[in-house]
């Protein structure tokens, strides 16, 4: 009998211990092509991966930012962040590869397609309900754990 029991624990604790390794992916549509890239290049600040990466970062901060202006009783402009969550996300993992690759922890051409595969999520699913990819980007402080999470996203 205590043979018995101590078996369907450790089957249980391995049925358990299996189900907490498996990570979920997430789905979303790829909307790229419904980005509207027309823009002044002479808005596109300069970006230290490149001008490719300096626009799809300029199109991310135009989307999920909106300056509101000042009125007479508070004259501050206020900026509104849609899906914080991701914007912050991005702007946090676009200061870790700047570091990194001018500490030479990262390999420029390595941070510039992360950053690109980021941006295009962020750019892909921004009119789409995100609710469970925000929740799993609160979790995670560290860019490499929000960097892994960037990862799980496939584009359909």
């Amino acid at each position: 009998m205590k043979r018995v029991l101590i078996l369907a624990i450790m089957l249980f604790a391995l049925n358990v211990g299996s189900r907490a390794q498996e990570v979920e992916n997430f789905t979303f549509y790829n909307d790229l092509d419904r980005v509207d890239t027309n823009v002044d290049p002479l808005m596109v600040p300069n970006h230290y991966l490149g001008p490719e990466i300096g626009l799809k970062y300029y199109l991310l901060s135009k989307m999920y930012t909106e300056v509101e202006e000042g009125n007479e009783i508070n004259p501050v402009d206020k900026t509104i962040v849609f899906k914080p969550a991701i914007y912050y996300s991005m702007r946090k993992l676009n200061n870790y590869y700047k570091k990194a690759v001018r500490k030479g922890m990262v390999s420029e051409q390595t941070a510039k397609d992360k950053m690109n595969a980021h941006l295009d999520v962020c750019l892909s699913i921004y009119l789409q309900e995100t609710d469970d990819f925000e929740t799993e980007l609160k979790k995670y402080k560290k860019t490499e754990d929000i960097d892994a999470v960037f990862s799980r996203v496939v584009l359909e």
